[in-house]
């Protein structure tokens, strides 16, 4: 018989064949799957994934959730979502044709503005990070301006990353995933309606938008983008803006 330590090396080997610089750690932390409802979801935070998971653990479980934090909602170990390593062969599963594979993705300038102002200059647990690689330490009051912020995030590599500015392209596994769905932020609720209809789950009964992480960043960008800055997020981000479609010029 098979010990444990055989079947995971089993998996590490094939999740090696759907990432790309990023960590088997992140793989299995930013992935949800469902043998219920028949999906796939690849994470990319900062696009709506609060709303999304919400959504889908009360469709889960059949219920409405009354998260009294909603960071519960990010809690792996506590809510219903099966992890990538529970679904068999990785390479059989992403070729079932039942099982619907989705995820969301956002202009990269409005992206991690969004995260400079919800992570960085709100001193969540994310910019302890940022601190210290700009020689603070992790509990200094300093808040770090916008372009420090972009100069520091150029210079880390990929696999390094947080989540929550990482390459989306990264981020969501796209090198060797083929996607049935590829949602956008800027037009989310039409996409994620059109989502919660392809997987049959009722849109009247379990979505209700949320907006506790909302940065109106989509408002701000004339505020903290100059040319030079937006030129440095363009070139570190510049598979973002290929890959999917995104303009070089800045939003209006």
């Amino acid at each position: 018989m098979s010990s444990w330590n055989d079947r995971h090396h089993v998996f590490q080997q094939q999740a090696l064949n759907y990432v790309t610089k990023v960590s088997i750690d992140d793989f299995v932390h930013a992935t949800y799957c469902s043998f219920n409802k028949k999906y796939f979801y690849g994470e990319s935070p900062k696009t709506g994934c609060s709303t999304i998971k919400k959504v889908l653990i009360q469709a889960e479980l059949g219920k409405r959730v009354d998260f009294e934090h909603l960071e519960y909602i990010h809690y792996r170990e506590f809510n219903p979502f099966l992890k990538i390593w529970q679904v068999g062969d990785l390479e059989e599963f992403f070729q079932r044709e039942d099982i619907f594979k989705f995820c969301f993705v956002r202009n990269p300038y409005t992206r991690l503005l969004s995260c400079y102002l919800d992570k960085i200059q709100q001193d969540k647990f994310q910019s302890q990070q940022i601190k210290i690689q700009a020689g603070l330490r992790p509990d200094a009051k300093r808040t770090l301006t916008f372009n420090e912020f972009v100069e520091l995030v150029i210079e880390q590599p990929e696999i390094f990353m947080d989540q929550h500015w990482r390459t989306q392209y990264y981020q969501t596994f796209q090198t060797n995933i083929e996607y049935d769905f590829i949602g956008r932020f800027e037009n989310f609720e039409e996409d994620f309606l059109s989502v919660l209809n392809r997987l049959e789950i009722d849109a009247h009964q379990h979505y209700d938008a949320e907006k506790s992480h909302a940065t109106q960043a989509d408002e701000k960008i004339a505020e903290y983008y100059s040319t030079e800055i937006a030129e440095k997020v363009y070139q570190k981000y510049h598979l973002d803006f290929e890959y999917f479609g995104y303009d070089k010029s800045l939003p209006e």
